[in-house]
């Protein structure tokens, strides 16, 4: 005798047991991804300073920038709240605490750095930025025409107080390494160090090329002051998100979330919105 069809009342019933014994889906993420989900928070360690325009405050004090937006975005796509903890004033500061395993991650305008990488792990880049030279044009006169050669550069860094650098970032680790007799005037704020060098305090200061077009851009002053210039010989700078050690499942969900979203970003596109969304 030929066998029944089975009815659609009862594959509709066989479909609903299956899928009532399926895994939840908070059962199916990796074990990593799985005790985030559980604490119900993704804790992200930030400087306590300003780095316009990836981490702001606005008067209220209330974090704004395009890393704090990143990071809320990261949070809410796993179903959890971010919870920013301030690690000091510099990106050292914010590797030391995900390194101790105080913070899931580290979001700061953060350069990719070798020896960071030995203690965390990095994402693949976010932003491919260009190291900029902001020169200040009465203090840096021989400069107006051309940005500074190798052996300018070296000349200004081993002269004291002349090149402006951030504190405990790869631009300070970087001149003692290109020139161990380097006398920088290092600064825990990066405005204050454009700003000074705006002044005439410094001859030239050293950043990355969205915090240098995003400070000119709003600062109608250091436009006429200031010139700002990359060196050919200087190398392109990887900005990217600090992962906690043992976290390496939410290391490569972030690889492939930064990859699908696409949100290596042009920096003129990030520069000249007052705040950027990675929406």
């Amino acid at each position: 005798m030929a066998r029944k069809r089975p009815t659609i009342a009862l594959l509709i019933l066989g479909l609903a047991l299956l899928l009532d014994s399926a895994p939840s889906r908070a059962q199916d993420f990796l074990p990593g991804i799985q005790k985030i989900v559980d604490s119900g928070k993704l804790t992200i360690a930030i400087v306590d300073i300003e780095l316009p325009p990836m981490v702001r405050r606005n008067a209220k004090g209330e974090l704004r920038g395009f890393d704090i937006a990143l990071a809320r975005d990261i949070a809410r796509r796993l179903g959890v709240q971010a919870k920013f903890v301030e690690a000091g004033p510099s990106q050292e500061d914010v590797i030391d605490v995900v390194a101790k395993g105080e913070a899931d991650l580290g979001l700061s305008y953060l350069r990719l750095s070798v020896k960071s990488g030995l203690r965390v792990f990095f994402t693949r880049p976010y932003v491919i930025e260009s190291d900029t030279f902001l020169i200040n044009r009465l203090k840096g006169i021989e400069f107006n025409r051309d940005c500074p050669a190798r052996s300018d550069f070296r000349r200004l860094l081993t002269s004291p107080g002349k090149v402006g650098l951030m504190a405990k970032s790869i631009y300070d680790s970087g001149a003692q390494a290109f020139d161990p007799n380097s006398a920088p005037k290092k600064f825990r704020d990066l405005n204050e160090m454009m700003r000074a060098v705006t002044a005439g305090d410094l001859t030239v200061s050293v950043q990355g090329e969205v915090a240098a077009k995003y400070f000119l851009s709003r600062t109608q002053e250091a436009a006429i002051k200031v010139k700002l210039c990359v060196a050919p010989w200087q190398q392109k700078s990887k900005v990217a998100i600090a992962v906690r050690p043992d976290l390496e499942d939410l290391l490569r969900w972030l690889d492939l979330y930064i990859e699908a979203r696409g949100i290596i970003v042009e920096t003129d596109s990030l520069i000249y919105r007052e705040d950027r969304t990675i929406n």
